[in-house]
């Protein structure tokens, strides 16, 4: 399958830069036609998220009857907050012909258990989401929305937790685990691998994640990683593996070669 899309991930709390990767997004949405699906299934305020998500969007010239929102929602928020996820069907035919998905922020664990089966691979509904980069279009997303998109998923964690645990690969175990409540474990897990490059964790410039994210590639044996700051885009051209920032911070390029740590921080103009 040729992928020849185009992926936007931000770091999470989208503001100053809203405009620019919005519009940026919006370009790469726009081909033939355009339709923009927005996986709101991370979130506990799904609708609220939906509608911060197409107002951005409209502000940037989408038309509102252009963007849909996915009804797919985490069986917890939906039984909390009275939501029915809409039919099988109904969720193919909004996905059909897609030429921009958008994932929003939340609990990225919410989203990888309504899009991977038990054992990992595609529910339908991901590889129609895939179809998408096939069709030259774009996915994007910020915060959790980040966080999916790497084939190696941090799940949760703290830096501190990596230094006192080693991490954990089973959700239910980890969840399970009472000494979780003084520090929180790192929990390495399957992302829904739209990214190829490295694996991604997001809120760079806020919070401390630089240990949390070099295990995880020492772990895993992933030999690039990318912390996305808030505010922040990372491009990824698929076909060509370019990569571009867009956004008030950085992103930090961690590599893993002959035992040695590289970091290489990236801003807004600067290509690798």
């Amino acid at each position: 399958m040729e992928k020849k899309g185009k992926l936007v991930i931000c770091g999470g709390n989208i503001s100053v830069s809203a405009k620019k990767i919005f519009t940026r997004f919006a370009q790469y949405a726009t081909l033939d036609r355009t339709k923009i699906v927005v996986v709101v299934s991370a979130s506990d305020e799904p609708i609220e998220s939906f509608d911060a998500t197409k107002d951005k969007l409209i502000s940037v010239g989408v038309p509102k009857e252009d963007i849909f929102m996915l009804p797919l929602f985490d069986k917890e928020v939906a039984t909390q907050l009275g939501l029915a996820n809409a039919r099988h069907q109904e969720l193919l035919d909004i996905l059909s012909n897609a030429t921009g998905v958008w994932f929003t922020g939340g609990s990225q664990l919410r989203t990888t258990a309504l899009f991977l089966n038990e054992d990992f691979t595609d529910t339908i509904y991901l590889k129609s989401i895939r179809q998408v980069l096939v069709r030259g279009g774009v996915i994007g997303g910020s915060s959790a929305g980040a966080a999916i998109m790497s084939k190696v998923m941090i799940g949760n964690g703290t830096d501190e937790g990596c230094l006192a645990y080693p991490p954990i690969t089973c959700v239910k175990e980890y969840f399970s685990d009472k000494s979780n409540e003084e520090h929180e474990k790192l929990l390495i897990t399957k992302g829904l691998g739209f990214f190829d490059g490295g694996i991604i964790d997001q809120h760079f410039n806020t919070r401390a994640r630089q240990r949390r994210l070099i295990t995880t590639m020492k772990y895993t044996s992933t030999p690039y990683g990318y912390g996305i700051s808030e505010d922040t885009g990372l491009i990824y051209n698929i076909a060509s593996g370019a990569i571009e920032v867009l956004g008030s911070a950085y992103v930090y390029k961690i590599v893993l070669a002959d035992n040695e740590t590289t970091i290489e921080r990236i801003t807004e103009n600067a290509k690798c």
